[in-house]
C-alpha cells in the first residue's frame, strides 16, 4: 500500500512538472497576443477573448497550486495519521475527568437555587479539586490537539477538527461547573453578611415597637392628658425616639460597612446581596422616618400640652366672664324694681371674673417662650395661631370689663330715677302691656269685640289720659336723666295710644268687609245649584220609565250636581264659623237651611238614578249571559256545549259580531224576558267588537279573583266543613254551579276549583255583613315569548311537542314556584386588605354564608384596644389602624373622663377589647358604617359574578366584607315555574317548565311591550281580547 502511494506521489509530480511547462508557454503566447491586440487596436471582440484566455489560465494555476506540494502534503498526512490514535485515547480520558466534575458540579448548582443555605464547604472542596484536575490534563492535549491540526488537509484535518471540537466541549464543561463553584462560595460567604443585616433590623423593629408603645396613653381617647400625667409621658417617648434613632443609625452604618465587604464576592452574587442590603437600607431609612415623624408628634403633643394648659386657664376666666356678662344681660332687662338686686349681683360677678382674667393674662405671658423654637422662632403656625388666639380673648374680656362697669355706673344712675318715677313707670308698664294684649286679640275679633275685651279697652283709654296728664307735668320741672327717662316714657305712651286707635280702625273695616263679602258669596253659589238642581229633577222625575240608554248621561249631570252641592255646603259651613253681625247670621241662616234642602234632593236623586242605572245595566248583561248558557246547555244530556253555539250564531265565520248576537236575542230574547232596549246596552258592555270562538267561550266561563285571604272547604255547610287550605288574595277560581245561601250563618258559597293547584271545594262568596270576599275575573291565559317544550309532567323530560314563540296557552293550573337550590353573590371589598370581588352569602345548598350586619364599625383615628374598660387599670391590647373594621360586642357604653367606651372585636384578626369611640374633646375616632356583611363561616371571593370564577381569597369566619350593591343571582340559578297548560291551536295539554321568562301571563300590554311581531296574525287568530 505504501508503495502504490509513492508511485501515485512521484506520477503526480511528474505530472505536475509537465503542466507547468506547458502552463508558461501558454502564458506566453497570451502576453504576446495581447500586445498585438493592443498595437493594432483590435475590435472590442478581440479583446474580450484575450481576457478570457487569461480567466482560464488563473483557474489552471490555481489548479496547478493545488498539487504543488504533493509529497509533502502526503508525509504530513502520514505523520498526523500515526499520532491521531495517540490523541484520541489520551482525549478520551480527560473527557471522563471533565464529566466526573460536572456531575459533581450539578448538585451544588440545585442546591444553590432551591436553598443555599444548605451548601456544604466539603462538597465545594471536592468539587473545585476535581475541576482543577481536569482542567490540568485537559489544556496540554487541547494544545498539541491544535499543533498537529495546522498544515493538514482532506481526511486527516476533519478527524483532527473533531478532536478540537471535543476538546472545545469538554473546557465549556468546565467552565460551567467552575462558574457554579465560584457561585456558590460566594453564596455562602455572603449568608453570614445578610443574616447579620437581617438580625440588626429585628433589633431596629424591636425598638421601634418599644417607643410606640410609650404613646399608648394618648391613643386611649383621652387628647389632653392632666398636666401630672403628660409630663412624664412626653419625656418617656423623647428618650424612648432617640434611643430609636441611635439604633437605626449604627443599623445604617454596619449595612454599609457590609455592603464594601459585598463587592469583593462573584459578580452575580454580590448583586443579589447587594439588592438585600439596599432593601435592609430601605427599611431602615423608612424606619428612621417614623422615629422622625414620632419626634415631630411628640414634639406637637408637648406643645399642645402647653397650649390645653393655657387654654384651660382662659376657658375658666371666660366662665367667670360669661357668668358676668349673663348678669349684665340681665341687669339691662330688668326692671327698675329688680335693678337694685341685680346689680349687687353683678358686682360680686365682676371681682371673680376680674381676678379670673389677670390670672389668664399672666398664663399667657409665662407660658409663650414654651411654645417658641430654640431661636425665639415659633415652631408650629398652630401653635402660634393659638397663643394668639388665647391673647386676643383675653383682650376681648377685658375689654367686657369695661363694658360692664360702664354699664353698672348706668344701673347706678336708673335706680335713683326709678324712686322718684316708680309710680308712672307701673302705669306705662301695665298699659303697654294690656295694649299688646288687646292688639293681638283684635286680629281674632269679628266685627265687634268681645264684651271683656271692650271693657278693657276703654279702662286702657282712661289710664292713658291720666298718665298723659301727669308726665307733662313732671316735665316742666326736671332735668339730666330724670327729663330723658320721662320723654321715654311719654313716647311710649304714644304708642300705646296709637295701638289703641288701630284697634279700633281693625274693628270697623273687618266689620263692614267681612260679612258683605261671604253673605254675597254664598247666595251667588246657591242660587246656581238650585237652577241645576230644578233642571236634574225635571229629567228625573220617574228614571224607572226612562230608557236604559238614557241613564248615563243622567247619572253624570246627577253626580256633578252633587258635587257643587257639597262646594256650596263647605262654603256655609267655613263661613258661619267667623264672628258675624247679626244681620249676617240671620241671612246666612235661611241660607243653610235652603242648601241642605237641595242637598237632600241631589241625593235622592243621584241614588235614585244610580241604583235605577247598576240594577237595569246588571240585570241585562246577566240576562244575556244567562241566555247564552242556556242556549249552550240545550244539546242531549243538557251538556255545556259553547263551540256548537258559537257556529250556529258564527254562521260559518270566525267570528260572531254584535249584529249577529242581536239577531239571535231578536229571536230568543222573549224566552228569557229580555227586551230590545236592553239586549244592545248589554251586548255593547259584553262584546263592543264582537267575539271569537275562544272568547266567545271564556266570556261564558266564570272565573272569580280573591281579593280576601279565605279558606276553601270541602262541604256547602260551614259549620259541618273542614278546611282544605288558606287561599291567597289574587289567586284565581273556577266556579263549578250556583250560589248557594248558607241560612245559618248568612253566607253565601259556590262551588269552585283552584287554579293554582286544582283543589276543588266551597268558597265564601260574600259574608253576613256583606264583604265581598271574590271579584269577577277573566280566564287566563298564557303567551309563548320563546320556544318551550310541553312535557308529560314538570319532573319528567319526555317531550309532548315543542312550543313556538307566539303560541297562546290555555291556564289549567298553576303557576307553582319551585326553588331547587341558588347561590347568591354580592359585589364589594374585603374590609383591611382591599381585595375586591364577588363574596359569596349564600352557598348552592341554600345555606348563609355572611349576613349583613349593623354592628359594624371603621376606625377613622388611630386608637389603642384595652383589656377593660377602666382608664386606671387598662393595658394595651394592639394598635386599631385608621380604615380597620370592628364589630360591636356590647350595647354597654362606658363614660368616664368625658369620653364614651364600647366592647369590640377586630375584624381582621378576631381581637376582642375596649376601644374609645369619641374624645373628651369631641373627636370621633369610630364611625358606623352601612352595607358591611359579616361571614358565619369561610367564604370565598370570587373574581366574577360566574359560576365558573376563580376564586381570589377565601375570607375567614368573623371578617367583614363591604358591599357596593345588593346582593345577586350567580348565573345559572335553580329557580323555576310550573303551569299545567292547553295549548289553543290543538289542544295539546301537558306541564310548562319556566326558568328564563319563556311563558308570560297574557295581555294586550304584554304583546306590545314584548314586541310580538306577528301580532295582528296573532290576534286575529286566537282572538283573546283582554
Amino acid at each position: 500500500m505504501k508503495e502504490l502511494q509513492a508511485n501515485a506521489v512521484r506520477d503526480t509530480e511528474r505530472c505536475v512538472r509537465t503542466a507547468k511547462l506547458n502552463f508558461d508557454s501558454a502564458t506566453r503566447d497570451v502576453e504576446r497576443a495581447e500586445k498585438e491586440v493592443t498595437a493594432l487596436a483590435a475590435s472590442d471582440q478581440f479583446t474580450a477573448g484575450v481576457q478570457q484566455l487569461k480567466e482560464r489560465l488563473q483557474e489552471a494555476q490555481k489548479k496547478l497550486d493545488d498539487h504543488k506540494n504533493a509529497r509533502r502534503d502526503y508525509e504530513q498526512a502520514a505523520q498526523a495519521s500515526k499520532a491521531f490514535g495517540d490523541l484520541a485515547s489520551r482525549l478520551a480520558t480527560v473527557e471522563m475527568d471533565c464529566d466526573k466534575a460536572a456531575i459533581m458540579a450539578e448538585p451544588v448548582a440545585k442546591t444553590l437555587d432551591t436553598a443555599p443555605k444548605e451548601l456544604s464547604p466539603a462538597d465545594l472542596r471536592e468539587t473545585k479539586e476535581a475541576v482543577r484536575i481536569a482542567q490540568a490534563k485537559l489544556a496540554p492535549i487541547a494544545r498539541l490537539i491544535t499543533a498537529k491540526a495546522t498544515g493538514l488537509r482532506g481526511t486527516m484535518l476533519e478527524k483532527m477538527s473533531d478532536l478540537q471540537a471535543r476538546a472545545q466541549a469538554c473546557q465549556v464543561q468546565l467552565d460551567k461547573a467552575q462558574k457554579t463553584i465560584d457561585e456558590a462560595q460566594s453564596r455562602v460567604a455572603a449568608m453570614p453578611l445578610l443574616n447579620q443585616a437581617a438580625e440588626r433590623l429585628a433589633a431596629v423593629e424591636e425598638i421601634l415597637e418599644k417607643m410606640r408603645e410609650t404613646e399608648a396613653p394618648f391613643l386611649m381617647g383621652i387628647e389632653n392628658l392632666p398636666p401630672e400625667e403628660a409630663k412624664p409621658v412626653l419625656d418617656k417617648m423623647d428618650k424612648a425616639a432617640a434611643l430609636a434613632l441611635s439604633a437605626v443609625a449604627d443599623a445604617h452604618k454596619y449595612v454599609s460597612l457590609k455592603m464594601v465587604e459585598v463587592g469583593r464576592l462573584a459578580e452575580v452574587t454580590a448583586a443579589d446581596a447587594r439588592r438585600e442590603l439596599e432593601k435592609v437600607k430601605r427599611q431602615l431609612d423608612a424606619n428612621a422616618e417614623r422615629v422622625r415623624k414620632f419626634q415631630l408628634d411628640t414634639t406637637a403633643r408637648r406643645k399642645n400640652h402647653v397650649v390645653f394648659s393655657m387654654k384651660e386657664q382662659v376657658d375658666a376666666a371666660e366662665v367667670a366672664v360669661q357668668r358676668m356678662q349673663s348678669l349684665a344681660g340681665v341687669l339691662r332687662k330688668a326692671t327698675t324694681e329688680k335693678m337694685e338686686e341685680c346689680l349687687e349681683e353683678a358686682h360680686a360677678a365682676e371681682l371673680e371674673a376680674q381676678s379670673a382674667v389677670a390670672l389668664a393674662r399672666r398664663e399667657v405671658q409665662e407660658r409663650q417662650p414654651e411654645v417658641r423654637g430654640p431661636n425665639g422662632q415659633v415652631a408650629a403656625l398652630k401653635n402660634n395661631s393659638e397663643v394668639l388666639r388665647c391673647k386676643v380673648r383675653v383682650s376681648h374680656m377685658e375689654s367686657e370689663l369695661a363694658k360692664f362697669r360702664r354699664l353698672a355706673q348706668e344701673a347706678g344712675e336708673k335706680i335713683k330715677v326709678f324712686t322718684s318715677l316708680r309710680d308712672i313707670c307701673q302705669d306705662v308698664n301695665q298699659a303697654e302691656a294690656e295694649a299688646e294684649r288687646l292688639s293681638a286679640a283684635a286680629q281674632q275679633w269679628g266685627h265687634l269685640p268681645p264684651e271683656e275685651d271692650d271693657r278693657a279697652l276703654a279702662t286702657l283709654k282712661a289710664t292713658v289720659s291720666n298718665t298723659t296728664a301727669e308726665v307733662e307735668q313732671k316735665i316742666q320741672a326736671s332735668q339730666g336723666l330724670e327729663l330723658k327717662e320721662l320723654r321715654s316714657i311719654f313716647g311710649r305712651i304714644q304708642k300705646i295710644q296709637k295701638a289703641i286707635d288701630g284697634i279700633k280702625e281693625t274693628i270697623q273695616e273687618r266689620s263692614r268687609s267681612q260679612c258683605l263679602g261671604k253673605v254675597k258669596e254664598a247666595v251667588g253659589a246657591l242660587g246656581q245649584l238650585e237652577k241645576k238642581l230644578a233642571s236634574l229633577l225635571a229629567a228625573a222625575a220617574k228614571p224607572a220609565e226612562l230608557p236604559i240608554n238614557s241613564l248615563p248621561d243622567l247619572l253624570q249631570e246627577a253626580k256633578a250636581v252633587a258635587e257643587e252641592a257639597a262646594e256650596v255646603q263647605s262654603l256655609l259651613s267655613s263661613s258661619q264659623k267667623m264672628q258675624l253681625t247679626l244681620d249676617a247670621k240671620v241671612e246666612f241662616a235661611r241660607l243653610q237651611v235652603r242648601c241642605k234642602a237641595a242637598d237632600r234632593k241631589v241625593k235622592a236623586t243621584l241614588s235614585l238614578v244610580s241604583t235605577s242605572y247598576q240594577r237595569l245595566t246588571s240585570e241585562a248583561c246577566e240576562a244575556v249571559l244567562m241566555a247564552l248558557r242556556l242556549a249552550a246547555r240545550r244539546g242531549e244530556g243538557n251538556l255545556y256545549q259553547p263551540d256548537q253555539l258559537f257556529d250556529e250564531l258564527a254562521d260559518n265565520t270566525e267570528e260572531v259580531s254584535q249584529q249577529q248576537l242581536a239577531d239571535f236575542f231578536g229571536r230568543y230574547g222573549l224566552e228569557c224576558g229580555l227586551s230590545e232596549e236592553k239586549v244592545p246596552v248589554a251586548l255593547q258592555l259584553l262584546a263592543p267588537h264582537g267575539l271569537t270562538r275562544r272568547a266567545f267561550s271564556a266570556m261564558l266561563s266564570d272565573y272569580q279573583r280573591v281579593m280576601r285571604a279565605t279558606t276553601i272547604t270541602d262541604k256547602f255547610e260551614s259549620q259541618s266543613s273542614q278546611e282544605v287550605r288558606k287561599l291567597q288574595v289574587d289567586e284565581l277560581l273556577e266556579i263549578q254551579g250556583t250560589i248557594r245561601k248558607d241560612e245559618p250563618l248568612g253566607l253565601e258559597r259556590v262551588p269552585c276549583v283552584a287554579l293554582v293547584d286544582g283543589v276543588s271545594g266551597w268558597v265564601t262568596v260574600r259574608a253576613k255583613n256583606g264583604v265581598e270576599n271574590l271579584t269577577s275575573a277573566k280566564k287566563p291565559y298564557l303567551w309563548c315569548a320563546k320556544a318551550v317544550p310541553l312535557r308529560s309532567h314538570s319532573s319528567s323530560d319526555e317531550v309532548i311537542r315543542e312550543l313556538q314563540p307566539g303560541e297562546c296557552l290555555e291556564l289549567l293550573e298553576g303557576p307553582k314556584e319551585e326553588y331547587l337550590g341558588q347561590e347568591q353573590r354580592l359585589r364589594g371589598v374585603a374590609c383591611g386588605e382591599e381585595t375586591s370581588g364577588w363574596l359569596q352569602v349564600r352557598s348552592p345548598d341554600g345555606d348563609v354564608v355572611a349576613k349583613e350586619s349593623s354592628d359594624v364599625y371603621k376606625c377613622v383615628a388611630a386608637i389603642a384596644m384595652t383589656d377593660v374598660a377602666d382608664f386606671e387599670s387598662c393595658n394595651m391590647l394592639r394598635r386599631i389602624d385608621v380604615g380597620e373594621a370592628l364589630e360591636l360586642l356590647d350595647d354597654e357604653v362606658s363614660e368616664g373622663a368625658g369620653s364614651r367606651r364600647q366592647k369590640f372585636r377586630a375584624c381582621k384578626d378576631g381581637a376582642e377589647g375596649w376601644v374609645t369611640i369619641a374624645g373628651n374633646q369631641g373627636t370621633s375616632y369610630l364611625k358606623q358604617v352601612k352595607r358591611h356583611y359579616i361571614c358565619l363561616r369561610a367564604s370565598p371571593i370570587h373574581a366574577d359574578l360566574g359560576a365558573e370564577s376563580g376564586v381570589l381569597r377565601v375570607l375567614m369566619a368573623g371578617e367583614a366584607f363591604r358591599a357596593f350593591e345588593d346582593p345577586k343571582d350567580v348565573n345559572g340559578g335553580q329557580q323555576r315555574t310550573v303551569y299545567v297548560a292547553r295549548a289553543v291551536k290543538d289542544g295539546a295539554e301537558g306541564w310548562v317548565v319556566v326558568t328564563a321568562g319563556e311563558v308570560v301571563p297574557w295581555s294586550l300590554r304584554t304583546l306590545r311591550t314584548l314586541g310580538f311581531p306577528c301580532f295582528r296574525a296573532f290576534y286575529k287568530s286566537y282572538s283573546l281580547r283582554p
